[in-house]
């Protein structure tokens, strides 16, 4: 077993980001805590992470987000003894334990941007835990609406990337068991993308610097309350 901060990130992760600069993926949604796409050096625009991250830390008064240059000593978003660099107030972790509820911002926006989707694949995940495993579903949604207007090649598609079946599977136009890493690498050389190696240098928690700042730009919603969303 590795700690969080000997962990690195993998072939998926950095696909994923080079996708982005090249403008094939616009957001991610994680369910992760090990902070990889982070320490791969993600965009803040382009990540939702609802379940937290072990290098994030965020303020209980005016709520700003800092990365840590170490794993969290806490988790259950318990106060870590550290204090705000923007206001001076107490911060906390911001890994959920299991009664908590998801963090609003991040469902939010997890919850635009798969309104907004068109493509929504899901790598390596079972799609048990609700409500993140609905995300996806949203492209199907989409899909029935423009069903009588519109080819079946130009609907929304819906693809699972995993090892075992989810229960999912059967509303998914493609499914494949297998390992994502070899999977996104094949992905890649379709696409011809050239992948480059994770470079430490570029890793924020490896930071001299403690709790620098990481927070998303102010985005307006489009839906009023998280009722609406359920």
């Amino acid at each position: 077993m590795k700690s969080f901060d000997q962990c690195k990130p993998t072939f998926s992760h950095l696909a994923i980001i080079t996708m982005i600069n090249k403008g094939f993926v616009k957001h991610v949604v994680s369910q992760n805590i090990d902070g990889l796409f982070l320490r791969a050096n993600i965009d803040r625009e382009n990540l939702s992470e609802l379940h937290g991250n072990y290098f994030i830390d965020e303020c209980i008064e005016c709520h700003s987000r800092f990365i840590r240059n170490r794993p969290s000593p806490t988790m259950g978003c318990k106060f870590t003894g550290d204090k705000c660099k923007k206001c001076d107030g107490p911060v906390h972790d911001t890994i959920l334990d299991w009664e908590q509820e998801l963090p609003d911002d991040e469902f939010d926006r997890a919850q635009i941007e798969s309104k907004k989707c068109d493509l929504a694949i899901c790598l390596g995940t079972s799609l048990q835990i609700e409500p993140a495993n609905l995300l996806p579903l949203e492209v199907l949604e989409k899909s029935e609406i423009q069903h009588e207007n519109t080819d079946d090649n130009q609907l929304n598609k819906l693809v699972i990337i995993n090892l075992q079946r989810t229960k999912f599977d059967r509303h998914a136009d493609l499914v494949i068991h297998h390992y994502v890493d070899k999977v996104m690498e094949l992905i890649c050389q379709q696409l011809m993308i050239q992948v480059a190696p994770f470079e430490s240098a570029l890793d924020p928690t490896k930071s001299c610097h403690d709790l620098i700042p990481w927070n998303r730009n102010d985005f307006r919603p489009t839906i009023k309350s998280r009722n609406e969303l359920l």
